[in-house]
């Protein structure tokens, strides 16, 4: 899973950001708290709260929640 970075709260859920490293690069990635990955492709940066707003609530239409 990587390095954890921040917790974010969506309609009350929680989302957990980590950071993966890969050589000189950093991705982030967004899981559930299940441990199911949100991001499709690592994130570049740290997203604000209005950016995970809109990935989860696309991931939750596309897996039906």
């Amino acid at each position: 899973m990587g390095t954890y970075e921040k917790t974010y709260v969506v309609d009350g859920e929680q989302y957990e950001l980590y950071a993966e490293s890969d050589t000189d690069e950093v991705g982030y990635e967004l899981f559930d708290v299940r441990g199911r990955k949100v991001t499709v492709e690592p994130l570049p940066r740290i997203p604000d709260q209005e950016a995970i707003l809109g990935l989860v609530r696309r991931w939750r239409a596309v897996v039906g929640r």
